[in-house]
Formats: structure tokens, sequence, C-alpha cells
């Protein structure tokens, strides 16, 4: 009789293999779908920051094409008078 008492005590205490699997899976699938929504909240803020950098350099890139027209436009006025002044002298 004590070995029965014991026996259905335990079976009630702890839960089957089958229960502790599900449970595994639960507490499994719950923390994979934290890590889940955790790296997706950081890959967007990632991406956001380097978007934003790529019009920063965009914006570089367009400034630094401008200012290399202009020294070709001076240079090149530059030498237009330098070749008039040569010919007028001669």
């Amino acid at each position: 009789m004590a070995i029965k008492f014991f026996y259905t005590c335990n079976v009630k205490l702890q839960p089957t293999s089958h229960e502790a699997n599900k449970i595994i899976e639960q507490q499994r699938d719950a923390i994979l779908n934290l890590i889940d929504t955790k790296i997706e909240t950081d890959m967007k803020e990632v991406i956001a920051k380097i978007e934003s950098q790529n019009q920063k350099f965009d914006m570089q890139t367009q400034s630094l094409k401008n200012e290399i027209k202009i020294v070709y436009w001076v240079i090149g006025i530059a030498m237009t008078i330098l070749l008039a002044i040569i010919a007028l002298k001669k």
C-alpha cells in the first residue's frame, strides 16, 4: 500500500516526459521569439543609420564634384588669360 501511494504521488507531482518536453519547447520558442524581435529591431536601427550615412556621403560627393568643376573653370579661365597675354606680347 505504501509503495502504491508513493508511486501515485510521484506520478502526480512530476510531469510526464511529454508534458516536460512541451513546456521546454514552449519556453524555447518564447525565447527565440524574443531574440528574433530584438534582432529585428536592432537591424532596423542599423539599416536606418547606414541609410543616413549613405545620404551624407552622397551629399559630400556631390559637393566635391561641384568644387572640382569650379577649379577646372578657374584653371581654364587662368590659362585663357595667360595665353591671351602671351599672344598680345608677341
